[in-house]
């Protein structure tokens, strides 16, 4: 293969608009370099990202589980299911450029916190917000001196000033890496304080996917469930999941 064709089908992989799949157009990826930050190679050809800038990885074994990503490709290279490659070039091309964004996005977030907004009815349910809300309000406290106000009800509450400032003063402290991973799982439940002690290791994954779907369970526990939402549930704990493993690989 020569190195326009082998350009041009880089190329193709990069565009996130159309179906990231393609006839698999290498042999064996390789890490390369003795420090970090690493880079992954395509039959010797470093990789880069999709704005072409360079792969580079901070730590081995995020770059050797990067590399057996593509190595487990088998006729067809599917970028949809590279969920390392994906966060990876995230962090670079999305994160990295525009870091000041990123941290805006998950303090707005943080603004109207799930976490913030209790039922006031039932009994069970408000039992329930409070076992496996309260503690993540109190390490936001105790660790980053966060004070965030709760309300009952879905009515929105503004946030002190300066407690978004200090929010954005902590997570302006973290790298692409660590806010790559806290804005997905910020998207993923609905709460940047969860997405955060998460990252921090203040709660488990276990505890923070559950405490993300307090309300869902109290309902499911009421009314029921169906296939369809329990194979979106399924889907999006195995993206939660990728998320916290890219950054415990990051480390």
């Amino acid at each position: 293969m020569d190195v326009d064709e082998a350009d041009r089908i880089q190329n193709k992989l990069r565009d996130e608009r159309k179906p990231q799949q393609l006839k698999k157009f290498y042999k064996k990826a390789t890490v390369k370099g003795k420090k970090a930050p690493f880079c992954i190679a395509l039959d010797g050809r470093v990789m880069k990202t999709p704005l072409k800038a360079s792969l580079e990885i901070p730590s081995k074994a995020l770059a050797r589980a990067i590399a057996d990503e593509w190595n487990a490709q088998g006729e067809f290279v599917d970028l949809n299911n590279m969920f390392l490659t994906k966060y990876a070039n995230t962090a670079i091309d999305r994160v990295e450029t525009r870091k000041e964004n990123i941290v805006d996005e998950i303090v707005a977030f943080a603004s109207s916190d799930l976490v913030c907004y209790r039922a006031d009815t039932p009994q069970g349910l408000v039992d329930k917000q409070a076992q496996s809300w309260d503690p993540v309000l109190k390490w936001a406290h105790e660790h980053h001196g966060l004070n965030f106000i709760c309300v009952a009800g879905i009515i929105y509450a503004s946030q002190p000033d300066a407690t978004l400032v200090a929010a954005h003063g902590v997570l302006s402290a973290l790298d692409a890496y660590s806010l790559t991973a806290i804005h997905n799982l910020t998207t993923l439940t609905g709460s940047a304080l969860l997405a955060m002690a998460v990252i921090d290791g203040a709660i488990t994954a276990d505890e923070g996917w559950n405490a993300a779907h307090v309300d869902e369970d109290w309902n499911i526990a009421q009314w029921g469930t169906d296939d369809d939402a329990i194979e979106r549930r399924k889907l999006r704990r195995g993206e939660f999941d990728g998320i916290i493993e890219f950054y415990r690989l990051s480390r």
